[in-house]
């Protein structure tokens, strides 16, 4: 997957989330998407998630992100960037 220059210095990043099954309904609740894929071994549901980064490979920032989302509410959700499936 490539990342798309938006022309005005900003890159398009998407990240491929994955949030364990049982907190699939939570996480699409604050992520604002809903999953495109669910798996049955291991039980996970997968989530686009795109944001414009600064620079290419600032998967710091694009980590930062995500777990402000998904780790300062309770239940905390049991997530992780696929990086190798994601553009960053």
């Amino acid at each position: 997957m490539r990342m798309n220059w938006n022309g005005f210095g900003s890159w398009r990043t998407i990240l491929i989330v994955s949030v364990a099954a049982s907190d699939g309904m939570e996480a699409e609740k604050r992520l604002d998407i809903p999953p495109f894929e669910a798996t049955a071994d291991p039980l996970r549901a997968y989530f686009p998630v795109s944001m414009l980064a600064g620079r290419r490979g600032d998967d710091e920032a694009a980590w930062f992100e995500i777990a402000l989302v998904l780790e300062t509410a309770e239940p905390v959700i049991d997530w992780r960037i696929e990086w190798d499936s994601s553009a960053f």
